[in-house]
């Protein structure tokens, strides 16, 4: 017999196999045949599987915070907080029109260099909310109401995702 069958025979004993991915050595015909799972642990070290079930879910987790911090921040639709000490932009999106599409991500291409000075916000014409918002305001879908610091209006852009546009409306309104 060879070492690696020797070996092999001084663990067979003790082993609990897994999976049966396991290579066959024929030592003798039809008398004994030697396994080498892919997968194994001796009965006593009931802690590795422990071991590899802790490694795999921390992979996974760590696979969704990666995700998550790539991912970019939504809008806020908490429209209280228009006229409570920061300017803010409230843009209006309908699920149902492409340009409140391109405008959103318009948006949120400048978003990270204006967000500390200005709050952006989404007014959803498919919540309750959002549709009193509109009525509010008598506004359509794919359109941005630049509000001051205390709340009151100062512009309305509207049918525009041009991102050259839309800084200059933040210019023209807040002088940023």
């Amino acid at each position: 017999m060879s070492i690696f069958t020797d070996f092999m025979e001084q663990l067979r004993p003790n082993k609990v196999e897994f999976f049966i991915i396991q290579f066959k050595k024929n030592i003798m015909p039809l008398k004994k045949v030697t396994y080498f799972t892919f997968f194994s642990m001796r009965k006593n070290q009931t802690g590795a599987l422990k071991y590899n079930l802790l490694a795999i879910s921390l992979i996974a987790v760590s696979l969704v915070t990666l995700i998550w911090l790539v991912m970019p921040a939504s809008f806020s639709t908490d429209l209280s907080l228009i006229g409570q000490g920061k300017p803010a932009v409230a843009i209006i999106y309908d699920v149902d029109d492409g340009r409140s599409q391109k405008l959103m991500e318009s948006f949120n291409q400048i978003r990270q260099t204006y967000e500390d000075q200005v709050e952006f916000l989404v007014v959803d014409l498919g919540a309750p909310q959002g549709r009193q918002f509109a009525q509010v305001h008598a506004t359509t879908s794919a359109g941005a109401h630049f509000f001051s610091s205390e709340g009151k209006k100062l512009l309305v852009v509207e049918g525009t995702h041009d991102i050259d546009a839309l800084k200059k409306a933040l210019n023209q309104a807040y002088g940023i």
